[in-house]
């Protein structure tokens, strides 16, 4: 009986704790994180069973908070694509440095991150996205599409303008989780790797640096919709943390940036515990759907994203 009364008493002490941090992450929503404080708050995110008043009141607005509902000039939907040096310019548009941000949607949700960094070094960010189209040199198969290689024409265009624009950084970022390689089958890691890598070394030249950043988490559900069905039990909607060898195809990115030089921004840990990972952190609710970052988690991970493009912004 006293073991169990001591097992409630850290249980009641470490709930209070977590309560206590999510509290002044509320109250400070708008600053990014420190390394420290997103650290923190995704290891404590595996403790949460409810939603609180706060992801309560944000869940109706889950599905809309992405980049394109606070970027006018993204066009407002998945079907607008930036495909010009001039449609979406973000950060000191009058810089004569220039960063890229290169990629399909995956490379989208990570804008709120980027352009606070790029920002603060006084750099002009040239956004180049198009739906569903990888970075990677991979020619997918897509039964919706008439041309099926059609994004091998759009990625040889954007490294055209990249290559014209010469930037001190190109940023890759993609979706890489059951990518299909075939009516049957997916890319594998050593199929990636071959097709990143070739995209990075069309684009890294003497004046001009690649980032890669990690592949995040895929979840098995709509996370808005499952967290509704299950306001009092969120870790229904959590997600196993995924492994470099696994479908996320992290293998194949941290070979391919190994190889080539390039920097890896590991996001795995702003987004998951060492097991698993959860759909809220903190006060936000994590993704919009099954695998694009919220608008306003991605713009708390500023900070942390900042001190990995350090190096070469």
């Amino acid at each position: 009986m006293r073991l169990t009364k001591l097992r409630l008493t850290k249980l009641a002490v470490g709930m209070t704790c977590v309560a206590m941090l999510f509290a002044t992450v509320a109250a400070a929503s708008t600053a990014p994180g420190s390394s420290k404080q997103v650290s923190t708050l995704v290891t404590a995110s595996m403790h949460i069973t409810s939603l609180t008043a706060t992801t309560s009141a944000e869940l109706p607005g889950a599905p809309n908070d992405f980049s394109w509902a606070h970027y006018p000039s993204l066009g407002g939907s998945a079907s607008s694509h930036c495909l010009t040096a001039t449609s979406c310019v973000y950060g000191d548009v009058k810089a004569k440095k220039t960063v890229v941000l290169f990629g399909d949607s995956h490379a989208l949700m990570w804008l709120p991150a980027i352009v606070p960094a790029v920002t603060a070094h006084k750099e002009k960010l040239v956004v180049l996205w198009a739906n569903l189209c990888p970075a990677s040199s991979v020619e997918f198969y897509d039964p919706k599409q008439d041309d099926p290689a059609h994004c091998d024409a759009w990625r040889f265009t954007m490294i055209g303008i990249i290559n014209k624009l010469a930037p001190s950084l190109v940023i890759i970022a993609e979706r890489t989780d059951q990518v299909a390689s075939g009516p049957d089958a997916f890319f594998n890691n050593a199929q990636w790797q071959v097709g990143l890598t070739k995209t990075i070394r069309e684009l890294k030249k003497r004046t001009t640096k690649v980032a890669v950043i990690e592949s995040a988490v895929s979840f098995g559900s709509i996370v808005p919709q499952c967290l509704a069905a299950n306001p009092s039990s969120v870790q229904k909607c959590s997600e196993i943390a995924p492994k470099p060898s696994g479908g996320l195809l992290q293998q194949a990115q941290i070979n391919a940036a190994r190889a080539t030089g390039s920097l890896l921004v590991r996001s795995s840990w702003w987004l998951c515990a060492k097991k698993a990972c959860s759909p809220v952190i903190g006060n936000f609710i994590v993704v919009i759907d099954a695998g694009h970052i919220s608008f306003s988690y991605a713009k708390y991970l500023s900070g942390v994203m900042g001190s990995a493009l350090k190096r070469d912004l």
